[in-house]
């Protein structure tokens, strides 16, 4: 079943440089932002509505987990600006268009059933296709139409900042980043604004990056992350999540989900370091899909209660909302799967095909460039 969509171990087989650790959490972080989102619905009982909201950090994750991969991949290739542009915009770009514009075609065939909660216009349309911070009339926050989209705001704006300290100061990025981050969050500490880009690109979610970096540092660089024992990596992982769910005055983020994010990374790059990751071929294609499984979700979200509604199912009991939860993970994860072979790898793959990226790898073996 699995081959008949080209999921078969020549397709989804580990590369020998690949880190497994930060390839599952990227698939657990995807799949934790959409039980966050299901739980949002107004139908979901208000007890399990409590204690899902931690759920949501699993977009922090992301954040710290773009720094590390980043910043590694700039330690083990001689990166140009222009090919690393070009790399992350083939990566994160045409998928998100994609699902963006089909949002919006959506949205002027089949009005009334409101797929989703933001307005369309030209400037909406436009800011979002470009990653314009800007504040949806509709809900007065800083949305895209396709609303996994703001997340994107803040990545490519980090690209960006990091192409210019490559070119500029490539052998102190790490240091240029920290200055630059600091600056700008200073800057919006002290000055009051209703500019959604000023908003956006001051607020202290940018320390998430800001901490991948030094992560990929130390795991580059240092011996950090190696001899600990079994039970202080999940230790780790244990407060870090822990902080997730005490920590929900989300004031700011940054610090209050951000250091738990942090703290959830290292603890599962001491298990890599030791070598106690094993390759196992669902969470690695959950790792590979996450970014069309992020981009996905809330389509797939949206047919599933329509399918429950029109089937009289209800899910406004515990019982009822537990099975809405378990069916929609399958199909998430299905939906996002499916899409990330037929349409994100061949787009990748055609793309890159015909671009000179003149990139040379160093003589070091750590690289992850599935992000």
């Amino acid at each position: 079943m699995l081959d008949f969509f080209g999921i078969n171990k020549k397709n989804f087989s580990i590369k020998n440089d690949e880190i497994l650790s930060i390839h599952y959490l990227r698939g657990i972080a995807a799949l934790l932002v959409a039980l966050y989102h299901l739980a949002e619905s107004k139908e979901t009982p208000l007890a399990l509505v409590s204690v899902s909201k931690w759920m949501a950090s699993g977009v922090d994750v992301f954040f710290v987990i773009s720094g590390f991969v980043i910043y590694l991949n700039y330690l083990n290739k001689n990166l140009s600006p222009l090919s690393f542009l070009i790399r992350r915009f083939i990566r994160v770009i045409p998928l998100y268009w994609i699902f963006l514009i089909m949002l919006i075609i959506l949205n002027f065939l089949f009005p009334k059933l409101a797929f989703n909660n933001v307005s369309i216009n030209f400037e909406s349309v436009y800011k979002s296709l470009l990653f314009i911070p800007y504040f949806d009339i509709k809900n007065h926050e800083i949305w895209p139409i396709l609303i996994p989209g703001w997340t994107l705001n803040y990545e490519i704006f980090f690209y960006l900042l990091f192409s210019f300290f490559l070119f500029k100061t490539k052998k102190h990025i790490l240091i240029s980043m920290a200055v630059i981050f600091s600056i700008l969050l200073i800057t919006g500490f002290l000055i009051k604004t209703n500019n959604a880009i000023l908003l956006t690109y001051t607020n202290p979610l940018l320390l998430e990056f800001l901490s991948g970096m030094f992560l990929a540092n130390l795991y580059f660089r240092s011996k950090f992350f190696e001899s600990k024992s079994l039970l202080i990596s999940i230790s780790f992982i244990l407060i870090g999540i822990t902080g997730f769910m005490l920590f929900k005055d989300l004031t700011v983020r940054g610090i209050s989900w951000g250091v738990p994010a942090t703290l959830v990374v290292i603890g599962c790059l001491m298990i890599e370091k030791n070598n106690k990751f094993k390759y196992y071929k669902i969470p690695y294609l959950l790792g590979s899909s996450s970014y069309s499984i992020y981009l996905s979700h809330l389509f797939t979200l949206g047919l599933v209660k329509y399918i429950f509604i029109k089937l009289k199912l209800g899910y406004n009991t515990p019982l009822s909302f537990l099975f809405l939860t378990l069916f929609s993970l399958i199909s998430i994860a299905f939906v996002g799967i499916i899409v990330h072979i037929i349409v994100e790898k061949p787009i990748i793959k055609l793309l890159l095909k015909y671009v000179y990226l003149g990139e040379k790898r160093t003589n070091k073996k750590i690289l992850v460039d599935n992000q």
